[in-house]
Order: structure tokens, then sequence, then C-alpha cells
């Protein structure tokens, strides 16, 4: 921070990151400010996430979840989240980091949406007794359990490979860039496939 001029927004940043466990929300807006306007480019980075471990010293997974949980806050709670940040008294109202997580989780999920945010949102911001992260988890396991996705059977999954397979062997057939080893290989797998499914049929 002291090779960085005092009052930069590049400051500001290094200086909520510092502070982030206090002020969460605060690094998040600004590492979605950073992020969306590739500001860390002109800071000399290539990439948002090579300026979060070299300059801030956050890991990528960390970056993420910040940014993805000031995303779910910006997405849902807008007026609320305005005030937080221009008036700090007011970020009393803000859920802690860990259950806001557990939210932004389970919309990348598709386990919640703006309707089912709405019935959790009361248990949510009970500034008297608000659910705990540990508790929301339970909530969500309970009454909004994601949708179990269906397996297709073996058989329906070993034909597509072998489609897949034969698509491959014959696009190398015609690349004549490809060595005649390479070109072998993918017909030798693409009969293997077509053997298991003659095998299965008989």
């Amino acid at each position: 921070m002291r090779q960085v001029a005092p009052g930069s927004y590049r400051h500001q940043v290094l200086t909520a990151a510092r502070d982030f466990k206090n002020a969460w929300i605060d690094l998040g807006a600004h590492l979605t400010r950073v992020r969306d306007q590739a500001l860390y480019r002109e800071w000399g980075h290539n990439d948002f996430e090579s300026y979060c471990k070299q300059e801030l010293h956050i890991k990528k997974v960390t970056a993420h979840k910040l940014t993805a949980t000031f995303g779910f806050m910006e997405r849902h709670e807008p007026e609320l989240l305005h005030a937080a940040l221009c008036e700090p008294p007011r970020r009393e109202r803000i859920p802690p980091f860990e259950v806001v997580e557990v939210l932004s989780k389970a919309e990348e999920r598709g386990q919640i949406g703006p309707a089912e945010y709405r019935e959790l949102r009361d248990r949510v911001m009970d500034e008297e007794s608000p659910t705990s992260a540990r508790g929301l988890r339970r909530v969500l396991r309970e009454e909004f359990p994601p949708e179990e996705v269906s397996q297709p059977p073996p058989e329906e999954v070993v034909r597509k490979l072998a489609r897949a397979a034969r698509r491959l062997a014959d696009g190398a057939a015609e690349c004549e860039a490809l060595p005649p080893a390479v070109r072998e290989k993918a017909e030798s797998l693409a009969l293997d496939f077509e053997e298991v499914i003659r095998e299965a049929a008989a």
C-alpha cells in the first residue's frame, strides 16, 4: 500500500482487501468493478485472477466467492446493497458473507430463483434471529431439494461414445496432417466400441 498513491482508486481496493472480513461488501463491489471494467490491465496485470493473486494476495476461488456473492445481492437486494455501500451504519442489515454465499451457490446450482429467495428472505433478513449459514443449508435441503438428474442407461452411453469414436476416426482418416499411426489408433478405437455394441446385442 505504501507504493500506491493514497486516495487513488487502486489504494481504495487495497484498503478494502485488508479490511474485507469486516466489510466484505466493499471488497465484493471493488472486485466486481475491477473485473467488469478490466481495470487490472491498467495496473499491469494480464487477467483478473493474476491481479487478485499478485496484488491482493487473494486466491481465485476467494475472488469468485466475493464477486458471486456481491452479484447475488446486486440481483436480489439492489436497494439494500446501494444503501449499505453509501451509508456504512446500514451495513448491519446486510446478512453475513457466509449466509449470502450459501444463497449464491444455491442459485448457481439452480436450486433457488427469485421466487424461492422471496420465501427465504424474511428468515435471512430477520434482525433479531437471522438464519445462520448452517441453518440455511438445512432449510435448503429440506424445503428446496435440488432436482435429481436422471442418468441415461449405460447402453445408451456406450452407443453415444461409439458414435463419437466413429466421427473421430472418420475425421482423422480425412486429415492428411495426422501421422498414419494416429489415424490407425482412432480407427482401432472406433472398431473397439462397435465390437462392444455388437457383443451386447448378441
